[in-house]
């Protein structure tokens, strides 16, 4: 009986921790606010980004373009990589600053919201 006991205790935890919901991504960092991709992610890609004319339409540096929603969220993770200068990546904005850990900060946090559309 005891060991009955055991093995549902065993089974009860495991189905439990199976439920847990998973973030989209763990970036490491506190994200107190709701970021917005409209106000905080469209503008600093604006105006690093586009801007410039690299990732716009016209441009397409490297072939991204990053003018919707569509196309950041489908590459946010590289976007993210870039704008930290990660090794491996190509660090951006080419030729200008880095951008401000707030800005970045913001980047990461929208995509850990699971990159809304808001």
């Amino acid at each position: 009986m005891r060991k009955i006991s055991y093995l549902i205790f065993i089974f009860a935890v495991l189905a439990f921790s199976s439920c847990k919901k998973d973030k989209v991504e763990d970036i490491g960092i506190d994200c107190p606010d709701e970021i917005s991709y409209a106000l905080d992610v469209a503008t600093i890609l604006v105006t690093s980004c586009n801007t410039s004319g690299c990732h716009n339409a016209a441009e397409s540096a490297a072939g991204f373009v990053f003018e919707n929603h569509s196309q950041v969220s489908d590459n946010a993770t590289i976007i993210l990589n870039v704008i930290r200068h990660e090794s491996g990546f190509s660090p951006m904005p080419q030729g200008s600053a880095k951008l401000s850990d707030e800005q970045i900060n913001k980047v990461a946090c929208w995509i850990e919201q699971g990159k809304l559309n808001n």
